[in-house]
C-alpha cells in the first residue's frame, strides 16, 4: 500500500497519476490518498474530487485519508469519493469510540455508541 497526498503546481493542486498508475502495475494493492496536500498541513479544505479521480483511475482500492471526524462524514466521503475504505487518524486521539460510530454508519446503524457504551472505554483511558 502507498500513501499520496496532492501537491502544488502553479497555486492548483495536482495528483501525481502516473505514480499511481506506475504502483498498481507493480503490486501495489491499495492506494491511500490524503485530501489535503502537503502544504495546507492539517488546515483547509479537503479535496475529494482528487480522491475521486485517483478511484476513478486504477483498479486497486483506494482509501481516503484526512478530515475524517464522525461517522456519518464516512459515510458522505465513500459516497462522493468512490473510496473503498476511509483512514482516519487524528480524530482518534480523545475520541476512541470513533471506530463504533464509523461501523454504525457503514452498517446502516445510524447510531453512534451512547454514553453508557463510551463509559468502560473512558474508565479504562484514565485508569491507564
Amino acid at each position: 500500500m502507498i500513501k499520496a497526498r496532492a501537491i502544488l503546481v502553479n497555486n492548483e493542486r495536482t495528483m501525481n497519476m502516473l505514480m499511481h498508475s506506475m504502483a498498481e502495475e507493480n503490486g501495489i494493492n491499495a492506494i491511500t490518498v490524503h485530501g489535503r496536500s502537503v502544504e495546507q498541513g492539517y488546515s483547509g479544505l479537503l479535496d475529494w474530487p482528487r480522491i475521486k479521480e485517483v478511484a476513478q483511475s486504477v483498479s486497486v482500492p483506494v482509501i481516503a485519508n484526512g478530515g475524517i471526524g464522525n461517522g456519518f462524514m464516512t459515510s458522505e466521503i465513500l459516497q462522493q469519493t468512490g473510496a473503498m475504505a476511509v483512514m482516519p487518524s487524528r480524530a482518534f486521539l480523545g475520541n476512541t469510540w470513533l471506530i463504533g460510530e464509523i461501523l454504525a454508519v457503514i452498517n446502516s446503524e445510524g447510531a453512534a455508541p451512547s454514553a453508557p457504551e463510551k463509559c468502560p472505554a473512558v474508565k479504562f483511558s484514565i485508569n491507564i
